[in-house]
């Protein structure tokens, strides 16, 4: 009798191992058919994407400006394609590891489409950043009234870059402490502002006095009417 109801258990443990080894074998199969259709609607996608740029005259118009140069070797029209393409694998994706039941690689797959938004939104702001401050800077050193204008577009692309970079890199790099960058940028930026006001004041204490005081007076009455 012992023996009877050993041997049943035994085919019952068998009949689930080959039952579930089964079942992941399929849905194995049905997530990469769901990545195979995903990689090629992705690459469709993808390629219309990149005609109607072509057809805008996107990287031309940015050549006109002279914003062609701002994303370090890449292309806006690249970013835009590649972001298409890989949202359009991530929807695929996720309705594979909806459909089946892989435990592990399903729970991987979630994370990386939760975490996909927050990548693309934190390329965004970079991107934009980069191409906005380049469109300034250009603008900038183009400007005949503007002092110093090389190292104020430096100053701008550090300045925008940084801020850029703090904001965007918990976003692509999630849980990264930007509080020490954060204090670095503040203490950079309150030595350089020291530095100038000391150099300024050393500049009209010793060499500068005469002309100030020749300003403040052709400019006496103007400053009254401020005053008062």
């Amino acid at each position: 009798m012992a023996l009877v109801t050993l041997q049943e258990r035994i085919a019952s443990v068998i009949d689930r191992i080959a039952e579930n080894f089964v079942s992941g074998i399929a849905d194995f199969v049905v997530l990469l058919i769901f990545l195979a259709v995903g990689y090629i609607v992705a690459r469709f996608f993808a390629a219309i994407v990149r005609r109607g740029l072509y057809e805008a005259r996107l990287e031309r118009k940015l050549r006109e400006k002279g914003m062609d140069d701002a994303l370090l070797g890449f292309t806006l029209t690249d970013i835009i394609v590649t972001t298409v393409k890989i949202s359009t694998f991530a929807v695929f994706l996720g309705i594979g590891a909806d459909v089946t039941r892989l435990g592990f690689l399903n729970t991987v797959i979630l994370w990386v489409l939760g975490y996909l938004p927050h990548f693309i939104e934190g390329v965004v702001i970079i991107t934009g950043a980069m191409l906005a401050v380049d469109y300034i800077v250009d603008r900038i050193k183009k400007a005949h009234d503007i002092p110093f204008p090389g190292f104020l577009g430096v100053a701008m692309k550090v300045f925008v870059g940084y801020t850029a970079l703090v904001i965007a890199m918990p976003l692509i790099l999630p849980g990264a402490d930007v509080e020490i960058l954060k204090t670095f940028f503040t203490l950079v930026i309150g030595a350089f502002a020291l530095a100038v006001g000391l150099g300024g004041a050393i500049a009209l204490g010793l060499g500068m006095k005469e002309a100030v005081e020749s300003v403040s007076k052709e400019k006496k009455n103007e400053l009254r009417k401020l005053i008062h």
